[in-house]
């Protein structure tokens, strides 16, 4: 999810999960390891994190700002036999 771009039905509320983390402990391929934060000397770092698949290095920890969660959720099914159908809906 934060190596890759993740998204789901809160995306677009509250943005990609990435947008909530804060800072990353990553490790090098030296085996360095460096806490990534937008305001520190690994910022660049920080921001190549996001849709890298990895190849920047492995993050081992995450800190992540929270979002409040609703108190409960609604959800619906709907069976649809044709693409028109859908359409139609």
């Amino acid at each position: 999810a934060i190596n890759g771009l993740a998204g789901d039905s809160s995306s677009l509320a509250s943005g990609f999960f990435h947008d909530s983390c804060t800072s990353y402990e990553i490790v090098l391929g030296d085996g360095t390891v460096v806490t990534a934060a937008p305001d520190n000397e690994h910022a660049d770092l920080f921001w190549s994190i996001p849709g890298s698949q990895g190849s920047m290095g492995v993050v081992t920890a995450a800190t992540v700002q929270l979002v409040p969660a609703e108190p409960y959720v609604a959800l619906s099914l709907s069976h649809f036999v044709s693409p028109q159908q859908l359409l139609d809906h």
